[in-house]
């Protein structure tokens, strides 16, 4: 009895013993781990980008147009020196290299030139001048009060004395005011102020070159210097670059868009004439008023204008910087302009 009891606990504990093993074979089975891919190699920003191209070269510089260069016939000199002082009949050139304190407007109306404004006093003796600031002659010495007085003495003493023989004394103010005195009111002062006569000089330049002053060398504030002058042959002159004080009223205070003027003398009419139709030549002078061609070689740029005269009423009398007339342009190369 107790040996079939013993064997009967001895197989449930066998029984047992296998059905703990069976489960627990079941539950901690090994699953394989799946198999990693090798690592890919890291890639850098710039191999993800493509290379930027290469900065374009810059553009070569292209080439200085040539100057534009008006040339003028004209059958005489007019003249036979620069010297204000010493010469009776003045010239279209006398207009490009000097200016004038007054200036005369499209109607007639005196303008500033190098004075900017002036003033007359209550009982009409004295006139005082107010001068342009920041004036250059071409050879680089100032426009002042004080040249002003130099050059108003110069011409009392010259051959053109008349014009201001009536003045009793100029008194420099300050470096860019004088004032004029006269015995009697003198209308005409604005009158004279403003011809082609009355082009002021620099003083150090005629001070420096003596006798050569006039005909080998004329230094003024225009727009235009002279570079050569052959007696009867011709004469030319380059444009001022530093020239930026123009009257307001002329609508261009710059440098002229004209490079050089050639002045060509030549006598003949008809010689004058085969010149012009060959276009070796630019203007034949005395055909057109001459402050119309002053009016167009200062303020045209490289092109050609309308060929018509302006009207009476649009000339500018006594200035040679007036502004262009306005109208269609064509092109133009640096041998002529059509006039």
């Amino acid at each position: 009895m107790d040996k079939s009891r013993s064997s009967l606990v001895s197989l449930v504990i066998l029984s047992l013993c296998v059905a703990l093993v069976t489960a627990t074979s079941g539950c901690s089975t090994p699953t394989a781990s799946p198999t990693q891919p090798p690592a890919a190699e890291a890639t850098t920003a710039s191999e993800d980008v493509e290379e930027a191209p290469a900065a374009a070269e810059p553009a070569d510089t292209p080439a200085e147009s040539e100057p534009v260069t008006l040339v003028v016939a004209v059958p005489n000199q007019y003249g036979e020196t620069f010297d204000v002082f010493n010469t009776s009949t003045t010239m279209d050139p006398h207009l490009m290299v000097y200016e004038t304190l007054v200036t005369v407007d499209y109607d007639y109306e005196y303008r500033p030139g190098l004075a900017e404004s002036w003033d007359l006093s209550e009982d009409g003796l004295t006139w005082t001048f107010h001068l342009r600031e920041g004036v250059k002659f071409h050879d680089g010495s100032d426009f002042t009060a004080d040249v002003v007085e130099w050059w108003l003495e110069g011409m009392q003493q010259g051959v053109n004395s008349y014009m201001f023989e009536s003045m009793t004394g100029a008194e420099v103010i300050d470096e860019h005011t004088i004032a004029l005195s006269f015995p009697a009111p003198f209308p005409n002062l604005l009158y004279n102020l403003a011809t082609s006569f009355s082009g002021i000089m620099s003083r150090e330049a005629y001070e420096k070159y003596g006798d050569e002053y006039g005909t080998r060398y004329a230094i003024g504030t225009g727009p235009f210097m002279l570079e050569e002058w052959v007696p009867n042959d011709h004469i030319l002159l380059v444009k001022n670059p530093d020239y930026n004080w123009a009257p307001e009223w002329m609508g261009h205070t710059g440098p002229a868009n004209v490079d050089r003027i050639l002045y060509r003398i030549i006598p003949e009419d008809a010689t004058r004439s085969i010149e012009l139709q060959a276009a070796s030549t630019s203007r034949w002078a005395g055909c057109l008023p001459g402050s119309w061609f002053s009016t167009r070689i200062i303020r045209t740029t490289s092109t050609s204008r309308d060929p018509r005269p302006p009207s009476s009423s649009s000339v500018c009398r006594s200035s040679s910087l007036c502004s262009a007339i306005s109208a269609p342009a064509r092109p133009l190369g640096t041998r002529s302009i059509e006039i």
